[in-house]
C-alpha cells in the first residue's frame, strides 16, 4: 500500500493548524469575501475539531471528517529502461490519484475546508518534492452531495471529494550478493520476539 495518503493527511492537518494559528494568512486565503464573513469563517475554523479516518469505517459521530483514498498505477508516459536509476538504484515511476473526501454537517465548513486543503497542498508542496515526489497537483473537486452511507445523528451530511494527482519514484537497491538459488515456495518464517 502506498503512503501518499499518510503524507496528505499529515499535510492537511498541518495546514489546518497553520491557518487556525495565523489569522492574517487565513484572511489572505479568503480575500474574495467580505470582512464580516471572513471573520465568521476564521472563528468557525478556530473552533473546528477535524477528525481523520484512514480506514473509512462508515460509522462516525463527529464531523467534520476527512478521509483519503488512493489509486495507483504505472506511469503511462515514461519508465526507466530496465528500471535503472541513479546510484545503482532500481526505480519505478508510479502515478497516484488521491481523493481527499470531506464529510461535514454544514456548508460553510465545507467551503472553509475545501479552500484550506487546496492551500495546504500548495504551501507544503516542496515537502512532497523533497521526499521523492516528482509532482503533486490539484486535478478536480466533485460537486457537493448529500451523504447517505455514513451513520450519524439525524442531520444532513455533505460530501465533496478533492482529487490530486501525484507522481512518485519508488526506489530499491539490488541485493549485494547475486541470488542464484531456487525460489522457496515454503520459506521458513522467523517470528520476532
Amino acid at each position: 500500500m502506498s503512503v501518499v495518503d499518510l503524507h496528505i493527511t499529515h499535510t492537511i492537518s498541518n495546514g489546518i493548524k497553520y491557518f487556525k494559528d495565523n489569522e492574517v494568512k487565513f484572511n489572505e486565503l479568503f480575500y474574495d469575501i467580505g470582512s464580516t464573513l471572513r471573520s465568521a469563517y476564521f472563528n468557525k475554523l478556530s473552533n473546528l475539531s477535524v477528525s481523520f479516518d484512514v480506514a473509512l469505517r462508515k460509522k462516525q459521530e463527529t464531523f467534520p471528517l476527512i478521509t483519503v483514498s488512493v489509486e495507483e498505477n504505472s506511469s503511462d508516459t515514461f519508465q526507466m529502461l530496465g528500471n535503472r536509476g541513479f546510484q545503482q538504484k532500481l526505480v519505478l515511476l508510479v502515478n497516484q490519484t488521491c481523493d481527499v473526501n470531506i464529510f461535514v454537517d454544514d456548508l460553510d465548513t465545507m467551503r472553509i475546508l475545501h479552500r484550506v486543503i487546496q492551500a495546504s497542498m500548495l504551501i507544503f508542496k516542496q515537502n512532497f518534492l523533497a521526499i521523492g515526489y516528482l509532482n503533486i497537483q490539484f486535478e478536480k473537486a466533485s460537486k457537493i452531495e448529500i451523504e447517505n452511507e455514513l451513520t450519524s445523528s439525524n442531520v444532513d451530511l455533505y460530501k465533496r471529494s478533492i482529487t490530486f494527482d501525484a507522481q512518485k519514484q519508488v526506489k530499491a537497491s539490488e541485493p549485494i550478493e547475486e541470488f542464484d538459488g531456487p525460489w522457496e515456495l515454503n520459506p521458513n518464517i522467523i517470528e520476532s520476539k
